[in-house]
């Protein structure tokens, strides 16, 4: 801020309040500028949806976005609902600036319109009763409570029930869960029985999340390449290919565990050159986990000592972390490891689940 133009105005999104409101808070008044707030919704409310309402963290962040969020110059939100909330909490010049369609969405005429309706009606075997057609478009996050628009249906049907009505059909767009999973490689350069058993199961588990009212989950494997390489692997390239080729007929996604690192701005090379700090962990220091690393070493480093590949993996495990939080942040991550490796796993849902067969979580790349 301190090499721009001094603005006029500082527009910030709300969601993220920490510590966003109180940077460009500070930002605002350094530069002599008027701070507008967008509130896209409660970020104490949402924070609530992971860690439960009475937990001392949503006691202070409620506060916190009170205290900051009133010292704005003005406001905007997009209902009247969140307009009288944040006159109670004590904002003012508060705005209700209600969605809109982008300007290339125009009303369809009579043809294209029965076209439409066709398209969607044919599959379900509604075509004939020709009933409306209400589309709530969503992302299928914490903070979109479709209880409200269930029970207005349920309501609905109570008032129109002894009157002459049409049926009502609610489409409900948007993906659906999305599964996220890391996939190693061994010592094969092509994909076996156990991969595609494992990539089998994992395809029938998440089709549990699919069942109505759902929207279809989405599944994302992450291939390891980060580790293959760090590891000395020399012929993981082949065996990825025949994973994702595999992985594509169950409708499965494949990514880069090296793209995700891109992403967040991580550079392997910097990080074997030792110019890396790893992330924070919090969940536990390499001390308290140094001899289980070093085990599962000896197995696997084709060109560190088991101690010095323990290390590594720790560290690139903090980034991994980091990356994949970065790029599936709505994600319930899926793991062959126990509860005893969580300090190698994002901070995203974790499930435990078994690999090529029931009670079996041995990694398939390694069979």
């Amino acid at each position: 801020m301190a090499v721009l133009r001094k603005p006029d105005v500082i527009l910030v999104q709300n969601p993220p309040a920490i510590p966003t409101l109180l940077v460009v808070l500070t930002a605002a008044r350094l530069r002599g500028a008027r701070l507008v707030v967008d509130w896209h919704n409660l970020a104490w409310a949402v924070l609530a949806l992971g860690i439960g309402a009475r937990h001392p963290a949503v006691a202070l962040a409620r506060w916190y976005e009170g205290v900051l969020g009133r010292r704005a110059d003005a406001h905007l939100c997009v209902s009247d609902a969140l307009a009288a909330e944040l006159a109670r909490w004590g904002m003012r010049s508060v705005t209700v600036l209600r969605d809109r369609p982008a300007g290339r969405f125009t009303p369809l005429d009579a043809t294209d319109r029965a076209a439409v309706r066709r398209r969607l009606l044919d599959p379900l075997g509604l075509t004939a009763r020709g009933p409306a057609i209400i589309v709530s478009p969503t992302s299928w996050t914490r903070d979109e409570d479709f209880d409200v628009l269930l029970e207005a249906v349920r309501r609905c049907e109570t008032l129109v029930a002894d009157r002459a009505f049409p049926d009502v059909l609610v489409l409900l767009t948007g993906r659906g869960t999305t599964f996220v999973q890391y996939w190693g490689c061994g010592n094969r350069d092509t994909i076996a029985d156990p991969d595609r058993e494992a990539l089998e199961r994992l395809k029938e588990y998440t089709a549990l999340a699919d069942r109505p009212p759902y929207a279809v989950s989405r599944v994302a494997l992450i291939f390891t390449d980060v580790h293959a390489m760090i590891n000395g692997k020399q012929r993981w390239e082949s065996y990825f290919a025949q994973i994702r080729e595999y992985a594509r007929k169950l409708d499965f996604e494949t990514v880069w565990l090296s793209e995700l690192w891109q992403q967040s701005g991580f550079d392997r090379q910097a990080f074997l050159a030792g110019k890396l700090t790893p992330p924070e962990n919090g969940r536990g220091s390499f001390a308290e986990f140094q001899a289980q690393l070093v085990q599962r070493a000896e197995k696997h480093s084709e060109i560190h000592s088991a101690e010095d590949a323990a290390r590594i993996y720790y560290d690139a495990c903090q980034f991994d972390a980091v990356a994949v939080e970065n790029a599936f942040k709505d994600a319930v991550f899926l793991t062959y490891n126990g509860p005893e490796s969580h300090f190698t796993l994002p901070r995203l849902p974790t499930m435990y689940v078994y690999s090529y067969k029931r009670k079996r979580t041995e990694k398939p790349w390694f069979m």
